[in-house]
C-alpha cells in the first residue's frame, strides 16, 4: 500500500468518525495497523527497482537518493586513487 492510498484512508477514517460512523472507522484503522506492522522488504539482489527509499512510488526522492550515492561512490574513488598514488 503506498503512502498516498494510506493517506487516502486516514483522510476517509476521520470523515467518518466526525460523522459518527464508527463501525467504517474502525475497520479502516484495522486495515492501516495491519499496513504498519507489515515490514518493508528491500528489493531482492539483481532485481533492483526505480523505487530505491521503498515507499512505493518512483519520485523525485528516489532521483535524489541515486544520484548522492554516484557523487559518494565516485568521491571513494577518487580517494582510493590518491591513497595509492602516495
Amino acid at each position: 500500500m503506498s503512502i498516498k492510498e494510506i493517506k487516502k484512508l486516514i483522510s476517509v477514517a476521520n470523515k467518518l468518525d466526525s460523522i459518527g460512523h464508527t463501525q467504517g472507522a474502525d475497520l479502516i484503522d484495522s486495515i492501516l495497523q495491519k499496513e504498519a506492522k507489515k515490514k518493508v522488504k528491500m528489493d531482492p539482489v539483481g532485481k533492483e527497482d526505480g523505487d530505491i527509499n521503498n515507499d512505493g512510488v518512483k519520485d523525485e526522492k528516489d532521483e535524489y537518493l541515486k544520484n548522492r550515492r554516484n557523487k559518494i561512490k565516485k568521491s571513494i574513488k577518487s580517494k582510493k586513487k590518491n591513497k595509492s598514488k602516495k
